[in-house]
Formats: C-alpha cells, sequence, structure tokens
C-alpha cells in the first residue's frame, strides 16, 4: 500500500508543483536570494566592511527563512497540497520552526564570523534613505498593494477566491502605477524573457497528458520500475548461490 501511494505520488509531483505555483505567487527563496545579493555587495563596498558574512547571511537566510508560506518553497507547495493545508493553517504551524531556525542560524553565523564583523559602522559613507528612493508615490504603492496581496493570501480561502486572483490582480495594479509614475514603460515588458513561460507551461504537458490520456498506465508502469530499480541498487548484493553440478 505505502508502495502504490508513493508511486502516486512521485506520478502527480510535477503536476502538483504546477499547481500550486499557479495558485500562489510571491518570492521564493531563489528569487530573494538573487536580488538581495547584489544590494548587500553595493552596501558592504559603500560601508568599507568585509562581504563574506554578510554574503553568507544572506544566503542562509533566504533559505532558512523560506519554512514559514507556501509561496516560499518548492518543498512547502508540496507539503501544503499533500496535506490540504491553507495558507493559514500552514503558516500557523510553522511560525514556531520557522522562529527556531532563525534564531538558531543567527546564533551559529554569530559565532563564526565573530572576529570579521565590526562593532559599528561608518554611517557617514551612506546617502540618505530619502535620495534613494527616484519616485515616492510609486514606492508607496508597492507596499501598500504587497501588504494587501500577503492579507488576502490568508483570507483568501473565506472569501472563496484562488489566491493566483490577488496575484494577478496586484501585478496589473502596479504595471498601471508604474506606467502612471514613468517607472515602467512599454519597452520594459518587450524585453522579459517570453519565451520561457510556454517552456514552464510545457513541462507540466507531458505529465499532465500521462496522467490523463491512454499513457496513463505506461506512466505508472515506468515509474514503479524505475522504483524497482532504485530499490534494487540500494539494497545490499546477494551472495551468489552454489552451483549443484551433476558430474
Amino acid at each position: 500500500m505505502r508502495a502504490n501511494r508513493a508511486r502516486r505520488c512521485a506520478c502527480s509531483l510535477p503536476e502538483r508543483i504546477r499547481r500550486r505555483r499557479h495558485r500562489y505567487g510571491g518570492l521564493s527563496l531563489d528569487t530573494t536570494a538573487v536580488m538581495l545579493t547584489p544590494v548587500l555587495l553595493a552596501l558592504v563596498k559603500r560601508l568599507k566592511i568585509p562581504a563574506a558574512p554578510y554574503v553568507v547571511l544572506c544566503a542562509f537566510i533566504a533559505n532558512v527563512g523560506s519554512m514559514l508560506l507556501p509561496i516560499s518553497n518548492l518543498t512547502n507547495l508540496l507539503f501544503s497540497d499533500a496535506f490540504h493545508q491553507t495558507f493559514a493553517a500552514f503558516a500557523a504551524r510553522m511560525i514556531v520552526p520557522q522562529l527556531v531556525a532563525l534564531v538558531t542560524t543567527y546564533a551559529i553565523l554569530r559565532w563564526h564570523f565573530r572576529h570579521e564583523l565590526p562593532s559599528r559602522f561608518a554611517n557617514q559613507s551612506l546617502p540618505d534613505p530619502a535620495s534613494v528612493v527616484p519616485n515616492h508615490f510609486y514606492f508607496v504603492i508597492c507596499i501598500a498593494v504587497l501588504s494587501v496581496v500577503l492579507v488576502c493570501y490568508f483570507l483568501a480561502p473565506l472569501i472563496g477566491l484562488e489566491p493566483y486572483v490577488f496575484a494577478f490582480a496586484a501585478s496589473a495594479v502596479l504595471a498601471i502605477a508604474g506606467l502612471l509614475a514613468g517607472r515602467v514603460q512599454v519597452r520594459t515588458v518587450l524585453e522579459l524573457s517570453w519565451d520561457l513561460f510556454p517552456f514552464v507551461i510545457g513541462l507540466s504537458l507531458p505529465c499532465r497528458g500521462l496522467r490523463t490520456w491512454h499513457c496513463r498506465p505506461v506512466f505508472q508502469v515506468a515509474c514503479r520500475d524505475a522504483a524497482r530499480l532504485a530499490g534494487r541498487n540500494s539494497s545490499p548484493p546477494r551472495a551468489p548461490r552454489p552451483s549443484h553440478r551433476i558430474l
């Protein structure tokens, strides 16, 4: 029974990831690390302090800090789907492990880089905070819209709407506000990697078709044989049986 359940989960894994990805929108741990690392490098360069502690901290916190919400990690999407957890239920269950993981990571990294962390920063080398925001109106709109989307993720089951509705609506609002504020241009849309969208959709089509159409038994047999082969490779080798020959 467990083997059959494992095969069903393996067969539906790509489809479940795709479905949960479409339902929720947000920053994953990879996106967070990619976006924050250049900002962090520019900051340590201005402050003239060692970059290693802060780069390592950024990478670790982007990973460890992705336990709280279903949108933060692909593993979270699978768990929330397998156990039928809503956004709020998943966050409520993970808030304590998240806090413990963050405090533990901070303590370990703080101790490891204790000789490289400066006692104070030269704040005089940093510009005024207001000067780094080119458009205050668009900045406030972005914070407000993202905050509303996060709240709507929690309220989505009560309202009866899928979370992706709020994500797409927020994208439209930010695009319109960016056009009005002059921060988003038409050429910016044209510079997007549009060829990536059919590629991502195409990843789920073969699995969807194999599970839905007449090829489903073939796909299940392939998963079963792969699981059997993996179990055979992981098992210790058997001793050869003695051969009995008749002289």
